[in-house]
């Protein structure tokens, strides 16, 4: 599913409009899919607070509003959908191609996908979770497709 037909369907929910008469200062900020999960979450912030709405076959359930633990002054970039041209899936076999061929297809036990606008654009930020304590991160551009950032990092490594 495009990301801007969830945000249509979220956008027809009574849960949602009655959230959003009240927060018209927040602004869309995340995607976030746990590959092994079918529902996704979207976020919506106003740099202090974010809204989480996750939605599923089971419907829209609304998460209370969390405090965003972030550094000083880190303002967290609205995130323009309509210059989101891929979907979920399309970013994910690309992700998935790279690590077939760069990673010898290193087996993940998670692959988590986020749409996020961050200094480098608007991108699909995936990581693959290996049973070997590695991560593979792969930035793909959100409206191209072209991958802008990958790389393999050991959870061994950071603990030294």
């Amino acid at each position: 599913m495009q990301p801007k037909e969830i945000i249509e369907e979220l956008g027809k929910s009574p849960e949602f409009k009655s959230w959003r008469e009240e927060h018209k200062n927040f602004h869309l900020a995340h995607f976030f899919k746990d590959c092994s999960k079918e529902e996704i979450e979207v976020g919506y912030t106003n740099n202090d607070i974010l809204a989480i709405f996750t939605l599923s076959s089971r419907g829209i359930r609304f998460s209370e509003e969390d405090e965003i633990l972030k550094e000083d002054n880190l303002k967290i970039n609205m995130l323009d959908i309509a210059k989101v041209k891929l979907d979920f899936e399309q970013a994910i076999e690309i992700a998935r191609k790279i690590n077939k061929e760069k990673y010898n297809n290193i087996q993940s036990i998670k692959e988590i996908v986020i749409l996020q606008n961050i200094e480098a654009g608007q991108v699909y930020n995936i990581t693959f979770i290996t049973n070997s304590f590695e991560t593979i991160n792969i930035k793909i551009d959100a409206e191209t497709g072209k991958v802008l950032k990958e790389e393999k990092v050991s959870f061994l490594t950071k603990l030294n």
